[in-house]
Order: C-alpha cells, then structure tokens, then sequence
C-alpha cells in the first residue's frame, strides 16, 4: 500500500541494486542505491551496496568513501557485516611489496 501511495521505499531500491550487481550493471546498480540513499540517507546497508555498486563501475575511490561511510553511518553493524565492510576496505588498498614504507 505504501508503495502504491508514495511509491518504492528504500528496501526496494536496495534489492534492485543488489539484483543489478549480480547480474555485473554496477552503473545501473550505483543509481538504485543512490535512490535508496535519497530515502534513508543513513542506512549503512544502502551504504555498503553504493560501495559495491561503485567498486564495480571502477570508482575505487568512491567505493572507499562510501564504505567508510557505512562504518561511520551511526548504526548497529552485525559482527559479520562490520567484518564485510572492513575486509571491502582492505580488498580496495594497492598491495603493497616489502619494499613499500
């Protein structure tokens, strides 16, 4: 009824981000969760999503910026998608040789 009256909620633009991922339209999938983000600028899920859309589209930087965001966002985090989101950050750092400071 919600949708019908105001149209998709945040929920919805997160699944249809998610779809548009696994089938590899990171593009498509960066506008969905930006949609969603318009509705619960705060979500860390719609968050940590951007930054999977953004990392597939080859925006490293901003999939940085928006994991980041997702850690900071103020909500509660499960222990396993803490740990996503920080294994997400670590899979964005150049490597690094044993030469490197």
């Amino acid at each position: 009824r919600r949708a019908a009256l105001f149209g998709p909620g945040p929920d919805a633009f997160d699944a249809l981000g998610r779809v548009q991922l696994a089938l590899g339209e990171g593009h498509a999938a960066v506008e969905s969760f930006g949609r969603g983000l318009e509705l619960a600028p705060e979500d860390a899920g719609l968050r940590y999503g951007l930054g999977l859309a953004l990392q597939a589209a080859g925006d490293a930087s901003g999939a940085r910026e928006a994991f980041h965001a997702a850690l900071a966002s103020g909500q509660s985090l499960s222990e396993s998608e803490r740990a996503a989101l920080q294994k997400a950050l670590a899979d964005l750092e150049p490597e690094r040789t044993p030469s490197d400071p």
